[in-house]
């Protein structure tokens, strides 16, 4: 909030591209203000401005990114458009565990599913 507060209140220069970097701006965030915000950071985007959002929700990242950056080790293991990161290959590699993806209700935009989904771990049960 106080980036979005200070970008709007700063002088515009000419010429210039203004940048907007976010670190997990929707931590601890209920689902209705993840919304919000991400909703602000897209209207910024909109207008020109270049944004950085560090996201470890990676259904937060499938629906607001234009494109995704997929670290490793702190090293890239994939980059480009969600539907193209964000695939059960490429994932499951780069968190070392099977990661499911489905087709979300628009079928534009993948969604992640923990390894748990369809069994949880045996040590959960009893």
């Amino acid at each position: 909030a106080r980036a979005l507060c200070q970008l709007a209140t700063s002088p515009r220069l000419a010429g210039k591209t203004r940048c907007l970097l976010l670190d997990e701006p929707t931590a601890s965030l209920d689902p209705a203000h993840q919304v919000r915000v991400l909703g602000a950071i897209r209207r910024q985007s909109a207008l020109g401005l270049a944004v950085l959002v560090v996201l470890h929700d990676l259904n937060l990242a499938s629906a607001v990114a234009d494109r995704i950056l997929l670290l490793k080790r702190g090293r890239m293991a994939a980059s480009g458009p969600p539907a193209e990161v964000l695939r059960e290959d490429v994932l499951s590699a780069a968190y070392d565990c099977r990661i499911s993806v489905v087709a979300s209700a628009d079928a534009a935009r993948p969604l992640v599913l923990p390894p748990f989904v369809s069994s949880p771990p045996a040590s959960w049960v009893n």
